[in-house]
């Protein structure tokens, strides 16, 4: 696919496809767009209507540590 360029090939990531697929079509740069955002306001929402539908937490379950947002947000 990259072959009959001659520059970098950009390309915007897709949930049908890898990391390795990219790669091994000869992509040189993945952009992600709004797809971090939008996956944690996906979190968000859900956490939300988890609170009203069923009065429960358990979203918390999942969520990092302050230690670990601090350690990753400090490297």
């Amino acid at each position: 696919m990259t072959d009959s360029v001659d520059c970098w090939v950009n390309v915007l990531a897709h949930p049908d496809l890898t990391v390795a697929d990219l790669a091994e079509a000869g992509v040189t740069r993945i952009s992600i767009g709004s797809g971090m955002s939008r996956a944690a306001l996906g979190s968000l929402i859900d956490a939300g209507q988890e609170i009203q539908e069923r009065g429960t937490f358990n979203f918390a379950r999942s969520a990092p540590g302050f230690a670990t947002i601090e350690s990753m947000l400090s490297e």
